[in-house]
């Protein structure tokens, strides 16, 4: 796998806000987005897929690799979630004008990004090897 990058999942920490938004701001750590040859997603829960949305958005622009019924419920997990982030960020900022306090929370990603996420999904079969980048099959 010469010079390649494949991640395997691109999950979102879950927990008290402030420490899981931290975590899932930080991504790859070093690593560009734009970086990445592929991601191979095993399955949809969101700790496995909830932030891929992200990843998009900050500059992957390869395939992701994923079965049917992964593909399937990683959408609707990620749906899911750009809605939830902007309920959150709705009421957040309503509370925080009661207070007369600044509020510049954003979340993640929304649902064009989630769109954007399902245009890169590349369907493979179980049992099938298929080829993900020079020198490396799932």
């Amino acid at each position: 796998l010469e010079g390649k990058r494949i991640l395997v999942d691109c999950g979102a920490f879950q927990g008290r806000r402030a420490e899981s938004d931290a975590k899932n701001r930080a991504l790859l750590g070093d690593v560009e987005p734009g970086s990445v040859d592929a991601v191979v997603l095993t399955h949809a829960h969101y700790d496995h897929c909830g932030l891929l949305p992200y990843l998009v958005k900050k500059g992957f622009s390869g395939n992701i690799f994923a079965t049917a019924a992964t593909r399937d419920l990683a959408n609707l997990v990620m749906m899911d979630s750009a809605h939830i982030q902007a309920r959150d960020a709705d009421y957040l900022s309503r509370q925080a004008a009661k207070r007369n306090e600044k509020f510049d929370w954003k979340p993640l990603y929304n649902d064009l990004d989630v769109v954007k996420t399902m245009g890169q999904f590349v369907t493979i079969n179980y049992h099938r090897p298929i080829n993900i980048a020079e020198g490396a099959s799932v």
